[in-house]
């Protein structure tokens, strides 16, 4: 199970979980502070519309895919009317665009995406010369410390009170989350020297490179340097 399968309910409730949680807005918050000056920002995934958001707060604009259509009806539920970000279902590895964003994003997506030389390239084409691809994904020695972190999170929003009255549907969404967690343990995570000499082939240089959530995950940031 993967969230191509989540429902509209599901990524509502998963994010009333993920709102309240270091998981989500510290990758969002490093994502969008690498795009402050890259207007035109394309989304990978846009999921529960995070990255998305914290890239608009810059005054940004965003065009958010997603393959499952659920996810972006509910984020445009979420974000409401804003003339400054579009949607489209649409696959990261069959990306269309042709040197028109400054800028692309990708929130810890590249497990679920697989197949990165296809992203690469796309983004690759996709991108303005100069433009900045900006991405979280997770250390691959620190998953069984990632998986901590995220239960103790977990514990924490509970008893806080954050989930009263949607019991029920909090452990549909948290049985889910941690499918998809453990999932990544089984996956081949990529190192960031993996990345970096992957993002050479398609003409990236790296701009910036940060780990974040206690070492357990990290923000590279890569400029398009040729065309």
């Amino acid at each position: 199970m993967g969230f191509q399968d989540f429902t509209v309910d599901d990524y509502r409730v998963m994010d009333r979980i993920i709102s309240v949680s270091r998981l989500s807005y510290e990758q969002s918050n490093k994502i969008a502070e690498s795009l402050i000056y890259n207007k035109n920002v394309l989304d990978l995934g846009i999921g529960l519309g995070n990255a998305a958001k914290a890239i608009l707060g810059y005054g940004n604009h965003v065009h958010g895919i997603d393959t499952n259509p659920n996810a972006i009806e509910y984020v445009k539920t979420k974000l409401g009317k804003n003339g400054r970000i579009t949607y489209e279902v649409a696959d990261a590895k069959n990306l269309r665009y042709n040197n028109i964003f400054d800028g692309v994003s990708c929130q810890s997506n590249f497990g679920p995406i697989g197949e990165r030389e296809k992203v690469f390239d796309g983004v690759r084409i996709a991108l303005k010369k100069g433009g900045a691809f900006s991405f979280t994904e997770q250390v691959p020695k620190m998953i069984e410390e990632f998986i901590r972190m995220l239960g103790e999170d977990q514990r924490r929003i509970i008893s806080q009170g954050h989930m009263i009255g949607h019991e029920m549907n909090f452990n549909i969404a948290l049985k889910k989350i941690h499918e998809c967690s453990k999932n990544r343990k089984s996956e081949k995570i990529p190192k960031p020297d993996d990345f970096v000499a992957l993002s050479r082939n398609y003409g990236f240089s790296v701009r910036d490179f940060r780990t974040i959530l206690d070492g357990t995950m990290y923000n590279l940031v890569l400029e398009k340097t040729e065309n």
